[in-house]
């Protein structure tokens, strides 16, 4: 009775994305500045309608984190083989609702530039890309929009912000009346936290101070109007919220997310070890990492691909995801250990270069 229940959600959730699909080609190539917040006004109707559906849907979908979710990404972006990487680990696979997520937060900025105009016409016709494939099974549901509990993530936030100095902070009051600077901020902060916090692909080599002069001039936070104690608590505080809305969600569904970017990877790391009773939390973590690590090997690798069908019938008849995670489960805090990414590199690199023959001797031979 249970896989009877389970397909006939699954046959709404199709159904559901074809209307979505039908919402995105109507505005596919005539979106602008001019009809924008109509376009979301109609996307914000349709998937508030589809709410419970979706949210029944979900809670019975995911076994024991065995769903990976694309999230804090504007795109999965089809035209550099992304999809590769996101479909390489995990039974199932979810997007996290780029349009909505991307159109709500610039508009409610007051963003509608041209450029942010070009970036939701990206995510549209990504959209409609990867619903019309049938390739893959990739399923778009809006979980941000849908799910976040801000309060929640606000206080949690702010309680992980004041865990991240060496002084024993109770409040972000107490936070404000401990610093006056940013250097006695930067003194203050604990050893692993200087070593991951703002630190990007391209800032390995950099001083905790410079990575975050960096990360204020790119994210354009250099020009908030307040002080620097004020800066540091609004930038870090916002950084760690993003992280835990994706968290929390992937939390109550039983998913694990794909994390891209080495920046939010390290973010996560940063929070996890307030969540050590959780249950699962060792196997979401470590899936977490291990997939953001392919996706990174995948990235740098400049693989001239096969057909995506062919690349996941290779994968699935040599058990490539279900041996990556059963080594990553025996796992326990690798985002603690020294040396450990480099272990779960090592590992994943080691069956991919078991199964490469397979994947990629036409292309090598050519």
């Amino acid at each position: 009775m249970r896989n009877i229940e389970n397909n006939l959600l699954l046959n709404k959730i199709y159904i559901i994305q074809q209307d979505y699909l039908t919402i995105l080609k109507k505005y596919a190539d005539v979106i602008d500045t001019t009809n924008i917040i109509y376009a979301i006004n109609e996307l914000e109707n349709f998937w508030n309608s589809k709410r419970h559906i979706i949210e029944f849907f979900l809670n019975n979908y995911s076994n024991n984190f065995d769903t990976c979710v694309l999230a804090c990404s504007s795109y999965l972006n089809l035209a550099q083989n992304n999809h590769y990487a996101f479909l390489s680990l995990g039974k199932k696979h979810i997007i996290d609702d780029s349009v909505i997520n991307f159109s709500v937060s610039l508009t409610q900025a007051n963003e509608l530039s041209a450029t942010f105009i070009d970036v939701i016409k990206k995510c549209i016709n990504d959209n409609i890309q990867i619903i019309e494939n049938t390739s893959f099974d990739i399923i778009i549901l809006p979980l941000t929009f849908l799910f976040s509990d801000k309060e929640a993530v606000q206080n949690a936030a702010d309680g992980i912000f004041l865990s991240i100095f060496n002084k024993s902070l109770t409040s972000v009051e107490d936070f404000f009346r401990e610093f006056n600077s940013f250097d006695e901020i930067e003194k203050d902060l604990k050893d692993y936290v200087k070593e991951q916090l703002f630190l990007a692909y391209d800032t390995f080599d950099k001083s905790f101070s410079q990575r975050y002069k960096d990360y204020l001039y790119y994210s354009k936070c250099n020009t908030l109007n307040c002080s620097e104690v004020q800066k540091f608590f609004l930038t870090t505080t916002s950084m760690f919220a993003h992280v835990l809305d994706m968290f929390l969600i992937c939390m109550k569904f039983s998913f694990y997310p794909l994390i891209r970017e080495v920046n939010i990877l390290n973010n996560m790391c940063l929070i996890l070890p307030n969540f050590y009773s959780v249950p699962g939390i060792y196997i979401f973590a470590n899936r977490t990492i291990g997939h953001s690590i392919l996706y990174r090997i995948l990235e740098l690798s400049k693989i001239e691909f096969p057909d995506i069908v062919e690349f996941l019938e290779n994968l699935n008849s040599q058990k490539f995801s279900e041996k990556v995670f059963n080594y990553l489960d025996m796992l326990k805090k690798p985002f603690e250990e020294s040396g450990s990414f480099k272990k779960i590199q090592d590992f994943i690199t080691f069956q991919m270069d078991e199964i490469n023959f397979f994947l990629f001797k036409e292309v090598k031979n050519k």
